[in-house]
C-alpha cells in the first residue's frame, strides 16, 4: 500500500503517517507539505491512497485541487482531511472525485477508519453533512445560475459574463435575478456575504479565487455542526 499524506502542518502529517502504518501492513508512506511537492511526488510515482488537505500553500485549493489530483492520478483514491467542512464543500469535493471526507475536528479514529474504508474502495462521509450539502439552497440552483452568481461576486459585469459564456445579455440577467431571488438576497454585497456565511466561497476558486473583503467577518453557518463519528458514516 502506497500512502501519500498531503498537509502543510508537520504535526498532522506525523499523526496521519502513524495511522497509515497502523491501518496497513508495511505501507510506503510519503509526505507533501505544499501543492508543488504533492504534484512532484504524484508525477514521479502515484500512490494508492492520498490523504489530502485542501488548503496547502500553492496556486490551487479546495475543489480545484481535488480535480487536479484526480486528473494527474486517476487511479489513486483520495480521502480529504480538512478543517473546512461546510456541507456544500463536502458535496462538491466528493463530486470532484474524492472518495471520503473527514473533518479535522472529528475524533482521530475517524481518520483511521476513513483511510481503511477508502483504501478498500468504499465511500466515507458523514451522511448528515452530505445531506445538508445536497439540499442546500445554493446546490439547488441550476449550474448556470451558480456560475453567473459566482462571476458577479468576483466583479464581472453582466456584459462580461455574457461575452465569457456566449449567452445573451438578457439570459445572463435573468439567471442572476432568478438565482438571487431563490437565495433571498437583493444585492451583490448580500450575495457575497451569503457565500461566505454558507461556506460557498470555494466556488470562486476557478475564477481566480477572489474573495470580497466585505464577506469575510461573518460567521460560517456550518459552525457547530456535529462532526462525523463512525456510527454515522456512510459506506
Amino acid at each position: 500500500m502506497r500512502v501519500l499524506i498531503a498537509d502543510d502542518h508537520a504535526a498532522i502529517t506525523m499523526v496521519a503517517s502513524q495511522l497509515a502504518r497502523q491501518a496497513f501492513s508495511a505501507p510506503a508512506v510519503r509526505v507533501a507539505h505544499s501543492v508543488a511537492e504533492l504534484f512532484e511526488l504524484l508525477v514521479g510515482e502515484p500512490a494508492d491512497l492520498c490523504v489530502l488537505d485542501l488548503t496547502m500553500p500553492g496556486p490551487i485549493k479546495r475543489v480545484e485541487l481535488v480535480r487536479a489530483v484526480r486528473t494527474v492520478a486517476p487511479a489513486m483514491r483520495v480521502l480529504v482531511y480538512s478543517s473546512d467542512y461546510s456541507p456544500c464543500l463536502v458535496v462538491a469535493a466528493m463530486e470532484a472525485g474524492a472518495m471520503g471526507f473527514v473533518p479535522k475536528g472529528a475524533p482521530i479514529h475517524d481518520l483511521l477508519a476513513g483511510m481503511v474504508a477508502v483504501a478498500r474502495g468504499s465511500r466515507f462521509v458523514d451522511p448528515l453533512i452530505a445531506r445538508r450539502g445536497a439540499l442546500h439552497p445554493w446546490r439547488l440552483l441550476t449550474e448556470a445560475e451558480r456560475a453567473v452568481l459566482a462571476a458577479v461576486v468576483v466583479g464581472r459585469t453582466l456584459k462580461q459574463v455574457a461575452a465569457d459564456t456566449g449567452r445573451a445579455y438578457s439570459t445572463v440577467a435573468t439567471l442572476r435575478s432568478a438565482g438571487m431571488r431563490r437565495l433571498g438576497v437583493r444585492s451583490n454585497e448580500e450575495l457575497a456575504a451569503y457565500l461566505h456565511t454558507h461556506g460557498v466561497l470555494f466556488e470562486l476558486d476557478a475564477l481566480g479565487g477572489a474573495q470580497p473583503e466585505h464577506s469575510r467577518p461573518l460567521r460560517n453557518s456550518y459552525d457547530g455542526l456535529p462532526l462525523a463519528s463512525p456510527t454515522r458514516m456512510a459506506g
